[in-house]
């Protein structure tokens, strides 16, 4: 199967979902890292709650792959939990 030769960014754009569907990334990425951290480091969801001064069903709400509400704050605590730095930036698009 041939394709039209665009790029699938750009269909993405063009649909209006590019911004959604990178949000939606940027969480997988963050959720898996967490994740791992839970299992190689034997943490248990209620702990990490706690880690994380937020509820155990809170958590699993967070971890859900079907959730797509998650906000800037919670991954943001996630991130520093991880180790990681939760960078987001307000850019002109028309460059």
């Amino acid at each position: 199967m041939r394709g039209t030769g665009g790029r699938f960014e750009d269909f993405l754009k063009d649909e209006g979902l590019l911004e959604s569907c990178k949000a939606l990334a940027y969480k997988q990425i963050i959720i898996d890292e967490l994740s791992k951290k839970l299992e190689t480091e034997n943490i248990t969801k209620v702990k990490a709650a706690q880690m994380l001064h937020t509820s155990r069903a809170q958590l699993s709400t967070i971890l859900d792959p079907d959730n797509n509400s998650i906000t800037l704050s919670p991954l943001s605590k996630i991130a520093a939990f991880i180790g990681k730095e939760l960078k987001s930036e307000v850019i002109d698009s028309r460059v």
